[in-house]
């Protein structure tokens, strides 16, 4: 079979002033009363300064299709990952190389990680303490709870989601397709008529609740249709050892 061709890329406070005292007895009841009042305050809570500290905020969940950010540019984070209590999350090679550190914002005030592994098609981020990665994926306002991953059928109904894009659906064409992208060859891809922009690449594929791939390219024109191509997740999550559900 000939390979098809994609045509997607991927003010400083000064100090207080100490009032002299103008006699020795004002003095002195001050300082009494100073002393008076220190016994009869209440104990202040252990871990509070002044009228009490203010808690940390819990971190927001991290969901896959969010946008991450990094110094050079943006990625769609395809799902999260796990091994053993260790959080990871799962992106296209192509958002950048290890060592990429990675923010909620753009901004870039909120990181969450750096990529950490690397092959030639897919790459992996290590989230740092205090990241809440959810088995997830967000669609639009909803939030769509994994409940695994499966190998879809010809004809099977098929969609992808993006923040940018929103929800795209198709059905299935082809499975292990070879497809010569800008970048080289890529085989064992899954083909479907749905519409593809370059900022959706990474984007989550789900057959229903379960994860099906993401999205690595595709052509045609987006309001007459078109066809995009998907990595399947499983041979990712066999590469480093990653499961799709927490243990």
């Amino acid at each position: 079979m000939r390979p098809t061709r994609s045509a997607l890329p991927l003010l400083p406070l000064r100090p207080a002033r100490w009032w002299r005292p103008v006699r020795g007895l004002l003095a002195a009841v001050a300082g009494a009363l100073a002393l008076l009042l220190a016994v009869s305050a209440p104990p202040a809570a252990a871990g509070t300064s002044g009228a009490g500290a203010e808690r940390a905020a819990a971190p927001l969940p991290l969901y896959g299709g969010d946008m991450l950010y990094s110094r050079s540019g943006r990625c769609l984070l395809s799902f999260n990952a796990y091994r053993g209590r260790a959080q990871h999350g799962i992106i296209p090679a192509d958002c950048g190389p290890v060592g990429t550190q990675w923010y909620r914002d753009s901004a870039l005030t909120t990181p969450v990680g750096a990529t950490s592994h690397t092959s030639r098609v897919y790459a992996v981020i290590s989230y740092g303490d205090g990241v809440d990665a959810r088995p997830a994926v967000r669609q639009g306002t909803r939030i769509i709870g994994l409940t695994g991953m499966r190998t879809p059928v010809l004809g099977q109904s098929i969609c992808h989601t993006s923040v940018v894009s929103g929800l795209t659906c198709g059905t299935v064409t082809g499975l292990n397709q070879t497809v010569v992208f800008p970048g080289g060859v890529i085989t064992g891809l899954i083909r479907a008529t749905t519409c593809a922009h370059p900022i959706d690449m990474g984007a989550p594929a789900l057959v229903g609740s379960q994860a099906v791939g993401f999205l690595l390219g595709g052509s045609g024109n987006c309001p007459t249709g078109g066809t995009s191509f998907y990595q399947p997740l499983a041979p990712v999550l066999a590469t480093f050892g990653l499961t799709l559900l927490p243990g």
